[in-house]
Order: structure tokens, then sequence, then C-alpha cells
């Protein structure tokens, strides 16, 4: 835990425990500390986890045409052919299926290789055929 850490978890801690205080039912003097740590930690989880969510939702909204600048993992033709289906995000090509994506004029089982190879390495996948 870094120090700008440490020192939210104590502000937090503090807030918590006046609120323990104050509260109709308060808990055991001795239990108060401890208690105050606890959930202060577990608003910092849950803070982070927020965090982490929201910040896939973003890389999820990145365009394709983003991923092939910078990382290279999509060519050209497979770009091209998703684009001319309106695929523009990955968040809309994770909603397609493998079925799906085969039935796009030009794009065969190489650039669907590719596609799905690109997916993986962002940490998303295509929908699962039901």
């Amino acid at each position: 835990m870094n120090e700008q850490s440490s020192a939210m978890l104590d502000y937090l801690a503090r807030e918590v425990m006046k609120s323990l205080l104050a509260s109709p039912a308060p808990l055991p003097l001795w239990q108060v500390p401890q208690k105050s740590y606890e959930l202060a930690a577990s608003m910092l989880e849950e803070r982070r986890k927020m965090h982490e969510h929201f910040a896939k939702k973003e890389e999820c909204k990145n365009s394709l045409f983003d991923w092939m600048i910078k990382d290279g993992l999509l060519t050209v033709r497979a770009l091209n052919c998703l684009r001319a289906e309106g695929i523009e995000y990955a968040e809309e090509l994770a909603k397609c299926t493998e079925r799906q994506l085969l039935k796009f004029p030009n794009l065969g089982r190489k650039s669907l290789n590719e596609i799905k190879e690109a997916m993986r390495v962002k940490g998303f996948s295509l929908k699962e055929t039901t």
C-alpha cells in the first residue's frame, strides 16, 4: 500500500468511526477502531473494483482502428470487412458470433482467426454460439 492509499484509508476510517460512534446502536468502544478500518478497507476495495470496471468499459469502446494502428493486431482487410458491416468498436464486435462474421463479404477463416486473436489479446471474446 502506498502512502496516498494509506492516508486515504486513515481518512475513511476516521469518518467511519465518527459514524459508528454517532449511530443509534453503537458498537462496544473496543470494537470501533477495528470495525472502522475493516469498513474503510472494504470501501477502498470497492472503489478500486469500480475503477477497473470502468477502465475496462472504456477499453471496450476503443475503436478497432486504434487497435490496428497502435498494436498491429488487425490487417486492413479484416478491419475493412468489419467497417463495411458497421462494426467500429470492440464492444460491437464482442456481440457477434463466428458464424455471423463468416457471413460478412470478403471475411474468411484467416481474417476470423486474426480477429479472434486480437480480441483474446485485448481480453475480449466473440459471442458464444447458442
